[in-house]
């Protein structure tokens, strides 16, 4: 073990021996929710999630600091020197989502047993199997030497909800804690009560059973939206939580009205005459770095509600990639993480605690998780007015689509509703290399919902706030992923988002539809090169565009069919 880290351990451990012998079960020093909150938690865990040998330490919205610190006296983790004091975590065996180990509860006769898309997605679990999955959980939670408990919020406004999370490493608390929105004032804090929704996170705890209950493996995320649980289990992988109440959002939100977008957002810097643009997209596909413009105001870089009158961030932090992170690139990312809270994930550190982030041999998933203060021009009100225009990111690994387009209703209904894009190495289990996919409004692992309620959600929105909406490709241009062509340069996607949020792309400026997609091309962009414009004439071999052209729009309509889609989103398609 090098010098540096055994030093850190030592410090570490010797601060948390101090704090464990001035009072076990209970936070060592003052906080603004210690004493009755504390067994107030205590009596949520007994009462309402069945665990009945409580943990020896519990321990109750922690500072950051005081979980990080913790963390690394467990061994969790270690500090890294540059960037300077980041905590840095290994996930173990899954450095990405289990998406085909994740359930929902579906209780016969109930209102979600009729509104859920049962599919490969959203697989349900019998109310039976649920309940043994709780009994495991609370029986292995109660043999902790310590747990941890996170009460704060995710969004505002009408679509608030209370959420709260329990975990057994201290690491995953400090991630909340960036993650979701902490609770403010006394009042906040002493009015809190009983949460909307709990999340349970025994990560450590395998499901040997799983074969008899019908699962696909040993890990699980099951949730029940009846009785507003969540449990996660033998995966270490954080995201894990925050994709977990996502879902709950996602359920929830449209009954109300409100449209759940996986999508980051800015707001522009004119105080008197504020505009909004949001930018739907997988992970992987450049929301957080295309949303992080110093020339205006981060709402949030990845989940949202439009609401009647906003925009709104439903989080309190940002969860990014840094695989190939770089000052010149992406100058503004790579400094919030060198402010307080950081936690980087996967990352390789080497023996003077620098981090490398071009070392993907645990993962290309590496990930970050800081507070959005750590952004400089984060939007304090975590909100925006309707947006101006809306941003579809498309990861396209046949390269055939141009690298941007303005859609039609008909078309973002359409392309919104589909969704094609490709999966990037490592943010899934087993995905290596870029892989066509199609995911139902941008994130079909966290839509429970058909794809048809967002999207009617969407064009009325669109319609009532005059909404414009663009297609932009950051895959490949001049070839396919498997060619070996290159993937579209970061600064020509932020070239383009530069036009479309100084209104430079306008409709009488577009070329002709082309004859496959049916898409129309702005004829300039300012700081693009004109034959990139026209996906056609960039390729080499203008047969083989057309073959591979041919081929995603094929790719496309089956996929519509097989899904079920309305016909009434036809028209929106290729031609």
């Amino acid at each position: 073990m090098p010098l540096w880290r055994a030093a850190t351990r030592v410090v570490q451990r010797n601060r948390y021996n101090t704090l464990w012998r001035r009072g076990r079960g209970v936070q060592a020093a003052p906080s603004p929710s210690a004493g009755a909150s504390v067994d107030a938690a205590r009596a949520f865990l007994r009462d309402r999630l069945g665990i009945a040998a409580l943990p020896g330490e519990l321990h109750h919205n922690l500072p950051f600091d005081r979980a990080r610190s913790m963390a690394l006296a467990l061994g969790e983790g270690v500090e890294s020197r540059d960037p300077p004091g980041a905590l840095c975590v290994d996930t173990g065996a899954y450095t990405g989502r289990s998406p085909h180990d994740r359930y929902i509860e579906c209780r016969p006769g109930s209102v979600w047993e009729r509104d859920i898309d049962w599919n490969e997605v959203n697989q349900p679990i019998a109310p039976e199997v649920f309940e043994a999955l709780r009994s495991a959980v609370a029986r292995h939670m109660g043999q902790r030497p310590r747990a941890f408990v996170y009460d704060g919020y995710v969004c505002s406004g009408a679509s608030r909800l209370k959420v709260r999370v329990v975990t057994e490493l201290a690491w995953h608390h400090a991630f909340v804690t960036n993650m979701f929105i902490p609770l403010g004032s006394r009042a906040e804090r002493e009015a809190f009560g009983e949460p909307d929704f709990t999340i349970v996170n025994a990560c450590r705890l395998r499901n040997p059973q799983y074969h008899q209950m019908g699962l696909h493996s040993d890990v699980f995320i099951a949730l029940s939206l009846e009785k507003r649980l969540g449990l996660i289990g033998g995966t270490q992988y954080s995201g894990e939580m925050k994709k977990g109440i996502f879902t709950v959002m996602n359920a929830m939100l449209p009954q109300q009205g409100m449209l759940p977008l996986h999508c980051s957002a800015t707001c522009s810097l004119d105080a008197e005459h504020p505009d909004t643009v949001c930018f739907a997209g997988l992970s992987g596909t450049g929301k957080s770095t295309l949303s992080a413009d110093p020339h205006r105001l981060l709402i949030g870089d990845d989940e949202h509600v439009w609401d009647a009158d906003a925009v709104r961030n439903m989080e309190g932090g940002i969860y990014v990639k840094v695989i190939h992170l770089s000052s010149q690139k992406e100058p503004l990312l790579w400094n919030a993480i060198r402010e307080p809270q950081t936690i980087l994930e996967n990352v390789v550190v080497d023996e003077q605690g620098v981090v490398d982030f071009d070392d993907a041999r645990k993962t290309p998933n590496t990930r970050a998780s800081c507070p959005i203060q750590s952004i400089p021009n984060w939007e304090p009100s975590r909100r925006g007015p309707p947006p101006k225009a809306f941003v579809f990111l498309v990861c396209d690994a046949f390269g055939v689509l141009p690298p941007v387009a303005m859609l039609d209703e008909h078309q973002a209904a359409y392309h919104f509703t589909l969704a094609y894009t490709a999966k990037i190495a490592g943010t899934e289990r087993g995905i290596r290399e870029p892989t066509a996919t199609f995911s139902t409004c941008f994130g079909a692992a966290f839509m429970p919902l058909p794809g048809h309620v967002y999207a009617d959600l969407l064009r009325d929105k669109m319609r009532q706030h005059g909404t414009k909406v663009f297609l932009v490709n950051t895959g490949w241009a001049g070839g396919s992923a498997s060619s070996g062509a290159p993937r579209m340069d970061i600064g020509v996607s932020r070239a383009i988002v530069d036009a479309i949020t100084s209104d430079e792309i306008r409709e009488e400026a577009l070329q002709p539809p082309d004859p496959i997609f049916g898409l129309r091309v702005p004829r300039h962009v300012s700081g693009v090169d004109a034959h990139l414009l026209d996906p056609q004439q960039f390729w080499s071999d203008a047969r083989a565009y057309e073959t591979q052209a041919r081929r995603l729009s094929q790719r496309m309509k089956d996929e519509f069919v097989r899904k079920g889609y309305s016909p009434s989103l036809l028209p929106g398609g290729p031609l």
